[in-house]
Formats: C-alpha cells, structure tokens, sequence
C-alpha cells in the first residue's frame, strides 16, 4: 500500500539520490526524451536543501519512492525558471514553484496524484505568504512524428487540479535528449494557480 511523506528545508536533502533516479526514470519517456545525467540531477536538486521553505511530497510503496511532487519558493529557484518574471518586471516574492510532479506508470490512475496534490497543496498554504504556484511544462506539438500513439499529456491533471496555462510566460532549460551530442534549448510554458487567501 503506498504512502506519502512530507518532507521539508534541510532534511529534503536525505531523498536528492532517490528523486534524482526517479527524474532520470521519468525525464526519459516523450516528450523530455532526457538522456539522464546523475552528476547534473544532483547539482540540480541540491538548491532544495538550501531552502528553508522547501517542500518534498514523496509517495512510497514499502522503501521504494515511486511518486514525488518538490517545491520551494521560485525567487530561490535557478535563473531558467526566474528570468521571464525578471524580464516581465514580475515579482518573483509570492510564487510558488513546482519543481515536477512524477508518479511512475505503474501507479497512476488511481489517484494517488491528487492525493500527493491535495497535501503538497495544504503544505504550501500554510505558509501563508505564497499567493500563487507555478509549474512550467514542455508542451508537446501535434504534428511530432516521435509522439506515442498512446501518450497522455499532464494538461488535464493541471487544469483538473486548478492551474492555468500561460503561453505569454514562456522559459527555457537545456539538456540532452536521447542519443543526442550536446544539450539543446527546450521552451517550456508556465502554468499558474492563484492560492486562496487564508
């Protein structure tokens, strides 16, 4: 039977290994097609334990993590995911970002999801003082030929669980798909979900 724990600031830093395979694992399927690099997930996740208000929500099945939701404030987080706020001339102070939300494949549809959402969600509120949580995501285009005939957007999931796509708020990252010599420049959309005032 899955469980879920809250883990927070420093002590995040006891699950970078376990979440930076878990990336790796899920980064790899369409559309990131990630070729995966433990040295650079771990330089990556490393920003969390240096948050006080960061946030792990990790579902586990007995010792083996098989879903996590990571979170900290988005003025703490790295220039690829600050700079179009910047550019804008958008607080960053009040946002909360979402870092990924992965449940693996043999766990999904049944709601364990919203469940992880539902409390990652409470966590963040009871900081009082988040106004919103964004999560930024790479959209995959119709017309890709790479495209699995069975592939399920998370679109559905985010607006199901209340956020809004905003095309005007686009950033980008790097890295290595599958295969390929050298990292390349991947836009990804941000999505935004106003929290309720306490």
């Amino acid at each position: 039977m899955e469980k879920i724990e809250i883990i927070k600031g420093a002590d995040t830093k006891k699950y970078v290994e376990s979440i930076a395979n878990l990336r790796m694992a899920n980064f790899r399927d369409y559309p990131y097609s990630y070729e995966g690099d433990m040295a650079l997930e771990k330089k990556y996740l490393s920003m969390y334990p240096n948050s006080k208000e960061s946030l792990f929500v990790v579902a586990k099945d007995g010792d083996k993590v098989i879903g996590v939701i990571t979170g900290m404030p988005l003025h703490e987080s790295d220039d690829d995911c600050t700079g179009i706020y910047l550019e804008k001339n958008i607080p960053t102070i009040g946002i909360y970002y979402v870092g990924e939300i992965i449940v693996l494949d043999k766990y999904r549809d049944h709601g364990l999801g919203h469940k992880m959402w539902k409390e990652f969600e409470k966590q963040v509120q009871g900081l009082k003082h988040f106004k919103q949580i964004v999560i930024r995501e790479l959209e995959a285009s119709e017309k890709d030929p790479k495209k699995p005939k069975n592939y399920i957007p998370i679109d559905n999931f985010l607006k199901d669980i209340g956020f809004v796509r905003h095309p005007e708020l686009v950033s980008y990252s790097h890295w290595k798909e599958i295969g390929a010599a050298k990292e390349t420049k991947h836009a990804l959309v941000n999505w935004l979900k106003p929290l309720k005032a306490a």
